[in-house]
């Protein structure tokens, strides 16, 4: 699980909302926001927290600068997505 800066978290979040959700509506910024707080302050493995996880992973995606020059390197949001899907296979 990775660990969660608030400040980053926070700042994803809102960004989320900014651009992926204004384009692709399908989540509720209140209900979202009081998800997001219970699971920062306990987060426990579950299908909400990668939701929650995924959500942050499109957020850094759309905000992630282009690289200049193909860079095999370049994997906005896979610290989350990965995270994300490692809670979603069975075990």
């Amino acid at each position: 699980m990775p660990v969660l800066d608030h400040s980053i978290t926070n700042d994803l979040m809102e960004k989320y909302f900014q651009s992926v959700n204004m384009q692709h509506p399908i989540l509720d910024y209140d209900e979202s926001a009081a998800q997001y707080h219970s699971l920062a302050s306990n987060p426990e493995p579950s299908l909400e927290y990668a939701s929650f996880l995924l959500m942050l992973a499109l957020a850094e995606v759309a905000y992630a600068p282009a690289p200049e020059a193909l860079d095999t390197d370049w994997s906005p949001g896979s610290t989350y997505s990965s995270a994300a899907l490692s809670r979603l296979r069975p075990t």
